[in-house]
């Protein structure tokens, strides 16, 4: 598994690249960290920035969580971002997996869009805070980011772990990856799982009722506690707006996706802008 996380210096970017650790032990994922430099700070030597040295603590952080566990990365005895171009600076930690920390002088957003299709990640995870509408310094980042890039993304808004994760189906396509990743948020956070067909009409009910039991027998065989529930088109955005209050909310959203002709994008700016809960869009 690849995995980019977009850091800055706030409280929720520490818990982010704590979860990610924790993913890491169990998937020895190639993990990028990536960064910005704050535009009053541009000017400085980037090691003296408050983003390098934020980001310096996360890849302490990131080391402690193996303990003496067999650890799949090298980390450098001295803590130095190196140039890579002139908006560009690198700390690698790289060992038989990759883990690189990046610190960019660019735009977010298109920086972001990019590295995904340089390094073609499995999941993007980012930080918000639930308090502030998810914005980063005034701008939307992570709605528009989850919106822009192919891969799946988690955008984490609360330090507790939710007790059900919600996984709304597509009955098009549905990945290996996103069955793992699903497979892996559940037992770092312990949590049961719920997955929810669509249906249009009574035709369209029984073949979601197919592909639900099917994934109830995978997720069974990994000891998962799973639930199951139908839910009809014309209740869902309703039924979004209750779960998301409290559970984890997973939406399956691939190209030509089934979800999309129900769930518009500005109902997905919503879930991740203006509900307390994490949300992950699995693509």
């Amino acid at each position: 598994m690849k995995i980019l996380v977009i850091v800055d210096e706030n409280p929720y970017s520490m818990y982010v690249i704590k979860e990610i650790s924790r993913i890491s032990l169990n998937t020895w994922s190639d993990i990028t960290i990536m960064g910005f430099i704050d535009e009053n700070e541009k000017h400085r030597d980037v090691n003296s920035t408050s983003i390098a040295q934020a980001m310096v603590e996360y890849l302490q952080i990131f080391s402690s969580s193996y303990n003496d566990s067999f650890c799949p990365y090298t980390f450098p005895k001295e803590m130095h971002f190196s140039s890579l171009d002139k908006n560009h600076f690198l700390l690698s930690a790289s060992g038989k997996k990759k883990l690189n920390l990046v610190i960019s002088k660019n735009e977010p957003v298109a920086s972001i869009v990019n590295k995904v299709q340089q390094e073609r990640p499995s999941l993007l995870a980012i930080g918000c805070d639930k308090s502030y509408n998810c914005q980063w310094k005034n701008k939307k980042v992570p709605s528009t980011v989850a919106q822009k890039v192919s891969c799946s993304v988690l955008v984490v808004k609360e330090t507790k772990n939710p007790e059900t994760i919600v996984c709304c189906l597509d009955n098009n396509h549905i990945t290996q990856t996103s069955l793992e990743l699903i497979n892996q948020l559940a037992t770092l956070y312990k949590a049961d799982l719920k997955i929810v067909g669509i249906a249009e009409n009574n035709l369209m009910r029984d073949r979601v009722e197919n592909t639900m039991k099917e994934i109830m027998l995978y997720y069974l065989n990994q000891d998962i506690p799973i639930w199951l529930e139908v839910v009809d088109k014309s209740i869902l955005s309703s039924f979004l707006n209750q779960v998301a209050q409290k559970d984890m909310v997973a939406l399956w959203l691939g190209k030509q996706s089934f979800l999309e002709k129900f769930i518009s994008k500005e109902k997905i700016n919503h879930l991740i802008n203006d509900t307390p809960s994490t949300v992950l869009l699995l693509r």
